[in-house]
Protein backbone atom coordinates (compact mmCIF):
# COMPACT_ATOMS: atom_id res chain seq x y z
CA UNK A 1 0.00 0.00 0.00
CA UNK A 2 1.11 3.63 -0.53
CA UNK A 3 1.95 5.89 2.12
CA UNK A 4 -0.15 8.72 2.87
CA UNK A 5 -3.66 8.92 3.97
CA UNK A 6 -6.47 6.71 3.15
CA UNK A 7 -9.96 6.60 3.72
CA UNK A 8 -11.50 2.88 4.43
CA UNK A 9 -15.54 1.89 4.43
CA UNK A 10 -17.14 -1.41 3.72
CA UNK A 11 -20.08 -1.99 1.37
CA UNK A 12 -22.85 -4.61 0.96
CA UNK A 13 -24.37 -4.74 -2.72
CA UNK A 14 -27.91 -5.84 -3.19
CA UNK A 15 -29.04 -6.01 -6.40
CA UNK A 16 -28.70 -2.29 -7.68
CA UNK A 17 -28.29 -0.94 -4.49
CA UNK A 18 -25.34 -0.64 -2.23
CA UNK A 19 -25.30 -0.50 1.93
CA UNK A 20 -22.32 1.18 3.36
CA UNK A 21 -20.74 0.54 6.85
CA UNK A 22 -18.79 3.41 8.94
CA UNK A 23 -15.86 5.23 7.51
CA UNK A 24 -12.21 4.78 8.54
CA UNK A 25 -9.32 7.02 8.03
CA UNK A 26 -5.56 4.74 7.98
CA UNK A 27 -2.27 7.09 7.24
CA UNK A 28 0.19 4.80 6.46
CA UNK A 29 3.37 6.36 7.28
CA UNK A 30 5.44 7.75 4.39
CA UNK A 31 9.40 6.10 4.26
CA UNK A 32 11.74 8.53 2.60
CA UNK A 33 15.25 6.56 2.27
CA UNK A 34 18.33 7.45 0.23
CA UNK A 35 21.51 5.76 0.07
CA UNK A 36 24.45 8.53 0.07
CA UNK A 37 27.94 8.29 -1.57
CA UNK A 38 30.27 6.37 0.08
CA UNK A 39 33.11 8.07 2.57
CA UNK A 40 36.09 7.28 3.84
CA UNK A 41 37.27 4.89 0.73
CA UNK A 42 40.90 3.32 1.07
CA UNK A 43 42.63 0.70 -0.28
CA UNK A 44 40.91 -2.19 1.82
CA UNK A 45 37.95 -0.32 3.31
CA UNK A 46 34.91 2.09 2.72
CA UNK A 47 31.94 3.87 4.79
CA UNK A 48 28.68 2.96 3.39
CA UNK A 49 26.28 6.05 4.12
CA UNK A 50 22.24 6.71 3.94
CA UNK A 51 19.52 8.69 5.30
CA UNK A 52 16.16 7.36 6.41
CA UNK A 53 13.11 9.08 7.90
CA UNK A 54 11.14 6.32 9.03
CA UNK A 55 7.80 8.14 9.73
CA UNK A 56 6.74 6.60 12.87
CA UNK A 57 7.46 3.26 11.62
CA UNK A 58 10.12 0.88 12.68
CA UNK A 59 12.74 -0.38 9.99
CA UNK A 60 15.24 -2.91 10.16
CA UNK A 61 18.45 -1.20 8.12
CA UNK A 62 21.20 -3.06 6.01
CA UNK A 63 23.65 -1.87 3.29
CA UNK A 64 23.82 -4.48 0.09
CA UNK A 65 27.36 -4.47 -1.44
CA UNK A 66 29.69 -6.46 -3.95
CA UNK A 67 31.18 -6.14 -7.14
CA UNK A 68 29.68 -4.97 -10.25
CA UNK A 69 26.18 -5.36 -10.34
CA UNK A 70 26.36 -8.57 -7.74
CA UNK A 71 25.40 -7.82 -4.44
CA UNK A 72 26.31 -10.60 -2.67
CA UNK A 73 26.57 -9.03 0.91
CA UNK A 74 25.06 -8.13 3.48
CA UNK A 75 25.65 -6.32 6.52
CA UNK A 76 23.99 -4.28 9.24
CA UNK A 77 23.48 -0.70 9.35
CA UNK A 78 24.28 1.50 11.99
CA UNK A 79 21.97 1.85 13.95
CA UNK A 80 20.43 -0.96 12.61
CA UNK A 81 16.74 0.19 13.86
CA UNK A 82 15.21 3.24 12.95
CA UNK A 83 11.90 5.02 14.39
CA UNK A 84 10.20 8.36 14.47
CA UNK A 85 10.01 11.28 11.99
CA UNK A 86 13.11 13.19 12.21
CA UNK A 87 15.64 12.34 9.34
CA UNK A 88 18.39 9.62 10.85
CA UNK A 89 21.61 9.04 9.05
CA UNK A 90 23.00 5.60 9.15
CA UNK A 91 26.33 4.43 7.74
CA UNK A 92 29.00 0.40 8.43
CA UNK A 93 32.30 0.11 7.75
CA UNK A 94 33.21 -2.68 5.25
CA UNK A 95 36.80 -4.11 5.44
CA UNK A 96 38.89 -6.56 3.39
CA UNK A 97 38.12 -5.16 -0.06
CA UNK A 98 39.77 -5.91 -3.30
CA UNK A 99 41.72 -2.91 -4.33
CA UNK A 100 41.28 -1.16 -7.28
CA UNK A 101 37.42 -2.56 -7.42
CA UNK A 102 34.18 -1.07 -8.33
CA UNK A 103 31.67 -1.93 -6.01
CA UNK A 104 27.92 -1.43 -5.76
CA UNK A 105 25.96 -1.03 -2.62
CA UNK A 106 22.29 0.13 -1.74
CA UNK A 107 20.49 0.69 1.50
CA UNK A 108 17.97 -2.06 2.33
CA UNK A 109 14.82 -1.48 4.74
CA UNK A 110 13.14 -4.05 6.36
CA UNK A 111 9.44 -2.91 7.25
CA UNK A 112 6.64 -5.67 8.52
CA UNK A 113 8.10 -8.49 6.30
CA UNK A 114 8.40 -5.88 3.22
CA UNK A 115 11.67 -5.39 2.03
CA UNK A 116 12.51 -1.62 0.43
CA UNK A 117 15.74 -0.85 -1.43
CA UNK A 118 17.46 2.75 -1.60
CA UNK A 119 19.03 3.69 -4.69
CA UNK A 120 22.13 2.13 -6.07
CA UNK A 121 25.76 3.61 -5.30
CA UNK A 122 29.48 2.95 -7.00
CA UNK A 123 32.60 3.05 -5.79
CA UNK A 124 36.18 2.42 -6.09
CA UNK A 125 38.74 1.82 -3.53
CA UNK A 126 41.78 3.80 -3.81
CA UNK A 127 44.88 2.52 -5.80
CA UNK A 128 48.10 2.41 -3.14
CA UNK A 129 50.40 2.89 -6.31
CA UNK A 130 53.62 0.59 -6.21
CA UNK A 131 57.13 2.12 -6.75
CA UNK A 132 57.99 1.36 -10.78
CA UNK A 133 61.33 2.04 -11.07
CA UNK A 134 62.86 1.33 -14.83
CA UNK A 135 66.29 1.22 -15.28
CA UNK A 136 69.05 0.65 -18.12
CA UNK A 137 69.24 -2.37 -20.46
CA UNK A 138 71.93 -4.48 -19.92
CA UNK A 139 74.12 -7.33 -21.52
CA UNK A 140 73.45 -5.75 -25.01
CA UNK A 141 74.47 -8.12 -27.82
CA UNK A 142 73.03 -7.70 -31.63
CA UNK A 143 70.52 -10.19 -30.98
CA UNK A 144 69.79 -9.98 -27.26
CA UNK A 145 69.66 -7.49 -24.05
CA UNK A 146 68.40 -7.72 -20.35
CA UNK A 147 66.00 -5.60 -19.29
CA UNK A 148 66.04 -4.32 -15.36
CA UNK A 149 63.79 -2.39 -13.21
CA UNK A 150 62.78 -2.35 -9.62
CA UNK A 151 59.19 -2.54 -7.96
CA UNK A 152 57.88 -2.32 -4.69
CA UNK A 153 54.19 -3.64 -4.54
CA UNK A 154 53.20 -1.58 -1.82
CA UNK A 155 51.48 -4.45 0.32
CA UNK A 156 49.50 -4.96 -3.44
CA UNK A 157 49.35 -8.03 -5.48
CA UNK A 158 50.44 -7.26 -8.70
CA UNK A 159 51.66 -9.21 -12.14
CA UNK A 160 54.71 -7.50 -14.09
CA UNK A 161 55.45 -7.59 -17.31
CA UNK A 162 58.28 -5.85 -19.64
CA UNK A 163 56.64 -3.97 -22.82
CA UNK A 164 59.19 -3.42 -25.93
CA UNK A 165 59.51 -2.62 -29.69
CA UNK A 166 61.12 -1.10 -32.26
CA UNK A 167 58.44 1.79 -33.62
CA UNK A 168 55.76 0.67 -30.67
CA UNK A 169 55.17 -1.27 -27.52
CA UNK A 170 53.54 -4.04 -29.73
CA UNK A 171 55.93 -7.06 -27.81
CA UNK A 172 55.15 -7.92 -24.28
CA UNK A 173 57.34 -10.45 -21.90
CA UNK A 174 57.08 -11.58 -18.19
CA UNK A 175 58.84 -9.82 -15.91
CA UNK A 176 61.29 -12.54 -13.40
CA UNK A 177 59.70 -12.16 -11.01
CA UNK A 178 56.55 -11.90 -12.38
CA UNK A 179 54.55 -11.53 -9.48
CA UNK A 180 55.08 -9.58 -6.65
CA UNK A 181 53.77 -8.71 -3.03
CA UNK A 182 55.26 -7.36 0.24
CA UNK A 183 56.23 -3.96 1.00
CA UNK A 184 59.97 -3.85 -0.01
CA UNK A 185 61.92 -2.93 -3.16
CA UNK A 186 62.09 -6.05 -5.59
CA UNK A 187 64.76 -6.12 -9.04
CA UNK A 188 63.02 -7.26 -11.79
CA UNK A 189 64.80 -8.54 -15.18
CA UNK A 190 63.68 -9.88 -18.71
CA UNK A 191 65.68 -11.71 -21.18
CA UNK A 192 64.66 -10.91 -24.87
CA UNK A 193 66.02 -13.05 -27.50
CA UNK A 194 65.83 -12.47 -31.41
CA UNK A 195 66.56 -8.57 -31.84
CA UNK A 196 67.55 -7.11 -34.73
CA UNK A 197 71.64 -6.14 -34.92
CA UNK A 198 72.17 -2.28 -35.12
CA UNK A 199 68.40 -1.40 -33.93
CA UNK A 200 67.25 1.44 -31.83
CA UNK A 201 64.42 -0.59 -29.24
CA UNK A 202 61.84 1.40 -26.55
CA UNK A 203 60.71 -0.28 -23.19
CA UNK A 204 58.73 -0.11 -20.70
CA UNK A 205 57.39 -1.67 -17.37
CA UNK A 206 53.46 -2.20 -17.10
CA UNK A 207 51.90 -3.75 -13.67
CA UNK A 208 48.71 -4.89 -13.74
CA UNK A 209 46.82 -4.29 -9.70
CA UNK A 210 43.30 -5.66 -9.80
CA UNK A 211 41.48 -3.92 -12.82
CA UNK A 212 44.12 -1.16 -13.44
CA UNK A 213 46.96 -0.61 -15.54
CA UNK A 214 50.42 1.18 -14.30
CA UNK A 215 53.48 2.44 -16.63
CA UNK A 216 56.94 3.58 -16.03
CA UNK A 217 58.38 5.67 -18.41
CA UNK A 218 59.94 4.78 -21.51
CA UNK A 219 63.48 3.92 -22.01
CA UNK A 220 65.59 2.89 -25.36
CA UNK A 221 69.02 0.66 -26.11
CA UNK A 222 70.25 0.00 -29.59
CA UNK A 223 71.59 -3.55 -30.07
CA UNK A 224 75.23 -4.16 -31.56
CA UNK A 225 76.11 -4.69 -34.75
CA UNK A 226 77.89 -8.24 -33.94
CA UNK A 227 78.45 -10.83 -32.01
CA UNK A 228 81.68 -12.57 -30.96
CA UNK A 229 81.22 -16.55 -29.87
CA UNK A 230 84.85 -16.71 -30.54
CA UNK A 231 85.96 -19.45 -27.79
CA UNK A 232 90.21 -19.47 -27.34
CA UNK A 233 91.93 -22.84 -27.29
CA UNK A 234 94.61 -23.35 -25.69
CA UNK A 235 96.94 -26.35 -27.54
CA UNK A 236 97.77 -29.34 -25.36
CA UNK A 237 100.73 -31.07 -26.08
CA UNK A 238 100.02 -35.13 -25.76
CA UNK A 239 101.85 -36.97 -22.88
CA UNK A 240 102.08 -39.71 -20.33
CA UNK A 241 100.88 -38.65 -16.69
CA UNK A 242 99.20 -40.88 -13.31
CA UNK A 243 95.86 -40.48 -13.56
CA UNK A 244 93.75 -40.49 -10.17
CA UNK A 245 93.80 -39.55 -6.68
CA UNK A 246 97.84 -39.70 -6.00
CA UNK A 247 100.61 -37.61 -4.96
CA UNK A 248 99.66 -34.48 -3.88
CA UNK A 249 95.85 -35.63 -3.00
CA UNK A 250 94.51 -36.62 0.30
CA UNK A 251 90.85 -38.09 1.36
CA UNK A 252 91.16 -40.26 -1.65
CA UNK A 253 87.43 -42.44 -2.38
CA UNK A 254 87.10 -45.81 -4.15
CA UNK A 255 86.32 -44.35 -7.42
CA UNK A 256 89.64 -42.00 -7.72
CA UNK A 257 91.42 -45.57 -7.59
CA UNK A 258 93.92 -47.01 -8.70
CA UNK A 259 96.26 -44.28 -10.11
CA UNK A 260 96.69 -45.26 -13.40
CA UNK A 261 98.98 -44.36 -16.75
CA UNK A 262 97.58 -42.64 -19.34
CA UNK A 263 98.77 -41.36 -22.58
CA UNK A 264 96.89 -38.74 -24.94
CA UNK A 265 97.31 -37.09 -28.07
CA UNK A 266 97.99 -33.16 -28.73
CA UNK A 267 94.71 -31.57 -28.23
CA UNK A 268 93.53 -28.01 -27.86
CA UNK A 269 90.87 -27.16 -24.91
CA UNK A 270 88.81 -24.41 -23.53
CA UNK A 271 91.13 -21.68 -22.35
CA UNK A 272 87.63 -20.57 -20.00
CA UNK A 273 84.64 -22.44 -19.20
CA UNK A 274 81.66 -21.37 -22.10
CA UNK A 275 80.42 -18.08 -21.24
CA UNK A 276 77.15 -16.76 -21.31
CA UNK A 277 77.49 -14.66 -24.18
CA UNK A 278 79.39 -17.42 -26.54
CA UNK A 279 76.13 -19.56 -25.54
CA UNK A 280 73.50 -16.85 -26.51
CA UNK A 281 75.39 -16.27 -29.81
CA UNK A 282 75.26 -19.87 -30.84
CA UNK A 283 72.22 -20.77 -29.04
CA UNK A 284 70.23 -18.22 -28.84
CA UNK A 285 68.75 -18.81 -25.52
CA UNK A 286 70.30 -18.51 -21.95
CA UNK A 287 69.03 -20.27 -19.30
CA UNK A 288 71.61 -19.67 -16.75
CA UNK A 289 70.43 -18.80 -13.09
CA UNK A 290 73.10 -15.58 -12.39
CA UNK A 291 72.83 -13.01 -15.20
CA UNK A 292 75.45 -10.54 -13.75
CA UNK A 293 77.85 -9.96 -16.36
CA UNK A 294 77.73 -11.97 -20.16
CA UNK A 295 81.01 -13.19 -18.76
CA UNK A 296 80.09 -15.24 -16.63
CA UNK A 297 80.19 -19.14 -16.65
CA UNK A 298 76.75 -20.95 -18.32
CA UNK A 299 75.08 -22.87 -16.15
CA UNK A 300 71.84 -24.27 -15.86
CA UNK A 301 72.92 -26.43 -19.27
CA UNK A 302 71.98 -30.00 -19.80
CA UNK A 303 74.78 -32.34 -21.33
CA UNK A 304 72.70 -32.52 -24.17
CA UNK A 305 72.65 -28.57 -24.32
CA UNK A 306 76.82 -28.69 -24.19
CA UNK A 307 76.79 -31.57 -26.90
CA UNK A 308 74.43 -29.08 -29.41
CA UNK A 309 76.43 -25.81 -28.55
CA UNK A 310 79.33 -28.12 -30.05
CA UNK A 311 77.83 -28.79 -33.07
CA UNK A 312 76.56 -25.49 -33.79
CA UNK A 313 79.49 -23.56 -32.64
CA UNK A 314 81.46 -26.43 -35.84
CA UNK A 315 78.92 -25.10 -38.31
CA UNK A 316 79.11 -21.46 -37.58
CA UNK A 317 82.93 -21.80 -38.29
CA UNK A 318 82.17 -24.18 -41.31
CA UNK A 319 84.14 -27.21 -39.15
CA UNK A 320 82.03 -30.76 -39.56
CA UNK A 321 80.11 -31.42 -36.72
CA UNK A 322 81.76 -33.76 -34.44
CA UNK A 323 78.37 -35.18 -32.97
CA UNK A 324 75.25 -37.16 -34.50
CA UNK A 325 72.27 -36.40 -32.45
CA UNK A 326 68.84 -38.70 -32.88
CA UNK A 327 67.31 -37.69 -29.88
CA UNK A 328 68.83 -39.10 -26.67
CA UNK A 329 71.38 -41.04 -28.74
CA UNK A 330 74.81 -39.30 -29.68
CA UNK A 331 77.58 -40.58 -31.73
CA UNK A 332 80.51 -39.51 -32.83
CA UNK A 333 81.21 -38.59 -36.34
CA UNK A 334 84.64 -40.11 -36.85
CA UNK A 335 87.02 -37.96 -38.66
CA UNK A 336 85.58 -34.95 -37.55
CA UNK A 337 87.26 -31.58 -36.73
CA UNK A 338 84.32 -30.00 -34.96
CA UNK A 339 84.32 -28.92 -31.69
CA UNK A 340 83.55 -31.36 -29.12
CA UNK A 341 83.72 -31.95 -25.55
CA UNK A 342 86.81 -33.11 -23.47
CA UNK A 343 87.01 -36.73 -22.48
CA UNK A 344 87.78 -36.94 -18.49
CA UNK A 345 91.43 -37.79 -19.19
CA UNK A 346 91.59 -34.70 -21.16
CA UNK A 347 90.07 -32.72 -18.79
CA UNK A 348 92.56 -34.02 -16.19
CA UNK A 349 95.97 -34.01 -18.09
CA UNK A 350 95.14 -30.14 -18.82
CA UNK A 351 93.98 -29.14 -15.51
CA UNK A 352 97.08 -30.92 -13.71
CA UNK A 353 99.49 -28.75 -16.25
CA UNK A 354 99.70 -30.97 -19.05
CA UNK A 355 103.01 -32.38 -19.38
CA UNK A 356 103.42 -30.08 -16.44
CA UNK A 357 101.46 -32.76 -14.18
CA UNK A 358 104.56 -33.61 -12.01
CA UNK A 359 104.15 -30.52 -10.13
CA UNK A 360 101.53 -32.14 -8.06
CA UNK A 361 99.63 -29.49 -7.57
CA UNK A 362 96.46 -30.02 -5.39
CA UNK A 363 94.24 -27.53 -7.15
CA UNK A 364 94.77 -26.96 -10.85
CA UNK A 365 98.21 -24.36 -11.34
CA UNK A 366 98.84 -24.14 -7.42
CA UNK A 367 98.36 -25.28 -4.17
CA UNK A 368 97.22 -22.25 -2.69
CA UNK A 369 93.22 -22.36 -3.57
CA UNK A 370 92.51 -18.68 -3.08
CA UNK A 371 95.12 -18.30 -5.85
CA UNK A 372 93.63 -20.03 -8.27
CA UNK A 373 89.66 -20.55 -8.13
CA UNK A 374 86.08 -19.35 -6.64
CA UNK A 375 84.72 -21.81 -3.65
CA UNK A 376 83.49 -21.62 -0.84
CA UNK A 377 85.63 -19.39 1.65
CA UNK A 378 85.57 -16.10 -1.49
CA UNK A 379 82.94 -16.43 -3.73
CA UNK A 380 79.99 -14.80 -1.90
CA UNK A 381 77.97 -18.26 -3.34
CA UNK A 382 77.66 -17.10 -7.20
CA UNK A 383 79.82 -17.75 -10.05
CA UNK A 384 82.39 -15.10 -10.61
CA UNK A 385 83.70 -13.61 -14.32
CA UNK A 386 85.89 -16.44 -16.22
CA UNK A 387 89.65 -15.95 -16.20
CA UNK A 388 89.29 -13.59 -12.95
CA UNK A 389 91.83 -16.13 -10.90
CA UNK A 390 95.03 -17.09 -11.69
CA UNK A 391 95.55 -19.79 -14.74
CA UNK A 392 97.30 -22.64 -14.38
CA UNK A 393 100.95 -24.37 -16.27
CA UNK A 394 99.02 -24.13 -19.66
CA UNK A 395 97.31 -20.54 -18.70
CA UNK A 396 94.46 -22.33 -18.41
CA UNK A 397 91.54 -20.81 -16.30
CA UNK A 398 88.93 -22.13 -13.74
CA UNK A 399 89.68 -26.11 -13.80
CA UNK A 400 89.07 -25.19 -10.03
CA UNK A 401 86.13 -24.15 -8.78
CA UNK A 402 83.31 -21.52 -10.12
CA UNK A 403 81.80 -24.35 -11.65
CA UNK A 404 81.86 -27.72 -12.23
CA UNK A 405 82.38 -29.43 -15.89
CA UNK A 406 81.00 -31.91 -17.72
CA UNK A 407 82.86 -34.10 -19.61
CA UNK A 408 82.13 -37.06 -22.71
CA UNK A 409 82.06 -39.64 -20.74
CA UNK A 410 79.69 -42.09 -19.22
CA UNK A 411 80.16 -42.25 -15.43
CA UNK A 412 80.87 -45.41 -13.97
CA UNK A 413 82.59 -45.44 -10.19
CA UNK A 414 85.38 -49.03 -10.99
CA UNK A 415 86.35 -47.29 -14.67
CA UNK A 416 89.61 -46.61 -13.24
CA UNK A 417 90.52 -50.68 -12.55
CA UNK A 418 89.06 -51.18 -16.41
CA UNK A 419 90.47 -47.91 -18.36
CA UNK A 420 92.26 -47.91 -21.27
CA UNK A 421 95.85 -46.64 -21.18
CA UNK A 422 95.76 -45.15 -24.69
CA UNK A 423 93.06 -42.39 -25.22
CA UNK A 424 90.70 -43.57 -23.18
CA UNK A 425 87.08 -42.60 -24.02
CA UNK A 426 85.47 -43.52 -21.04
CA UNK A 427 82.19 -46.89 -20.22
CA UNK A 428 80.12 -47.66 -23.33
CA UNK A 429 77.00 -47.18 -21.64
CA UNK A 430 75.61 -45.43 -18.60
CA UNK A 431 73.05 -43.30 -17.16
CA UNK A 432 75.17 -40.70 -15.25
CA UNK A 433 77.80 -38.93 -17.42
CA UNK A 434 81.38 -37.85 -15.91
CA UNK A 435 81.82 -34.25 -14.33
CA UNK A 436 85.07 -32.87 -13.03
CA UNK A 437 86.45 -29.85 -11.41
CA UNK A 438 84.25 -27.81 -8.51
CA UNK A 439 81.89 -25.18 -8.00
CA UNK A 440 81.34 -22.56 -5.66
CA UNK A 441 80.00 -23.52 -2.56
CA UNK A 442 82.68 -26.53 -2.87
CA UNK A 443 85.25 -26.18 0.48
CA UNK A 444 88.91 -26.77 -0.08
CA UNK A 445 88.93 -30.59 0.48
CA UNK A 446 85.88 -30.80 -2.49
CA UNK A 447 88.03 -28.87 -4.43
CA UNK A 448 91.11 -31.44 -5.09
CA UNK A 449 92.15 -32.82 -8.55
CA UNK A 450 91.19 -35.95 -8.66
CA UNK A 451 87.65 -35.51 -7.36
CA UNK A 452 85.35 -37.01 -9.98
CA UNK A 453 81.32 -37.20 -10.01
CA UNK A 454 78.54 -38.86 -11.91
CA UNK A 455 75.84 -36.34 -12.64
CA UNK A 456 72.22 -37.20 -12.88
CA UNK A 457 70.86 -38.40 -16.84
CA UNK A 458 72.30 -36.09 -19.06
CA UNK A 459 68.90 -34.21 -19.66
CA UNK A 460 68.99 -33.00 -15.97
CA UNK A 461 70.16 -29.44 -15.34
CA UNK A 462 72.51 -28.05 -12.71
CA UNK A 463 72.72 -24.58 -11.24
CA UNK A 464 76.66 -25.89 -10.08
CA UNK A 465 77.83 -27.32 -13.75
CA UNK A 466 79.03 -25.74 -17.14
CA UNK A 467 81.55 -27.21 -19.78
CA UNK A 468 83.97 -25.75 -22.03
CA UNK A 469 85.27 -27.45 -25.30
CA UNK A 470 88.22 -29.10 -27.04
CA UNK A 471 88.91 -29.71 -30.63
CA UNK A 472 91.32 -33.04 -31.61
CA UNK A 473 94.44 -31.81 -33.61
CA UNK A 474 95.11 -33.13 -36.88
Amino acid sequence: MVSGNWYIKTYIAEGNSYLYGNEININIAKLVVQTLAATNVGYTSATLNASIIANNSQDTVYFEYGYLTNYGKTISASPQIVTGTTLTNVSTTINSLASPMIYHYRVKIVRNGEIIYGNDITFKTNLNNPDIVILDASHILNNYAILNGTVNANNNNISVTFQYGVNDLGQSISATPSVITGNSITPILAQIFGLTPQTLYQYRITVIIGLDTLYSNIKTFQTSQTNSATVEMVSVVGGSFQMGCGTGQTGCTADESPVHTVTLNNYSIGKFKVTQQQFITVMKKNPSNFLMSLNLPVENVSWYDAIAFCNALSQQESLATYYSINGTSVTINTGSNGYRLPTEAEWEYAARGGIHYTDYFTFSGSNNLDDVAWYHDNSGYTTHEVGTKAPNQLGIYDMTGNLKEMCWDWYDANYYSTSSSDNPQGPTSGTNIVVRGSWFIDNSTSCQLAIRFGASVPQGYGAGIGFRIALSNK
